[in-house]
């Protein structure tokens, strides 16, 4: 799960750039660990998180579901926030993203 719905948080195309970075200098088979995690997470992460970008630019998260509820609380649409979550077809992925912050 990656969490970019805040208002304060990068831009999903400011993400998929340090994605692109990231890829590029360490490979797409790199062993990547969150902070939270104790295992790797899966080989190719990397890509599937950056087409997972594409597929909400492309359109693709028109359908996708609005946050609600989080641990912390309720989150709801603003003037600065749209929460949404986009499931990458195929995964296990989800990127929860401002709709506003394209």
């Amino acid at each position: 799960m990656s969490e970019l719905y805040d208002a304060r948080c990068a831009s999903l195309t400011v993400w998929a750039n340090g994605l692109a970075k990231l890829q590029h200098l360490v490979g797409d088979d790199a062993q990547l660990y969150s902070g939270h995690r104790v295992d790797a997470f899966p080989p190719h992460v990397l890509s599937t998180l950056i087409q997972g970008v594409a597929d909400i630019k492309a359109g693709g998260g028109q359908t996708d579901t609005p946050i609600t509820q989080m641990p912390t609380g309720p989150v709801t649409d603003s003037d600065t926030m749209h929460p949404r979550t986009h499931k990458i077809a195929g995964t296990t992925f989800v990127i929860m993203y401002n709709a506003l912050n394209i």
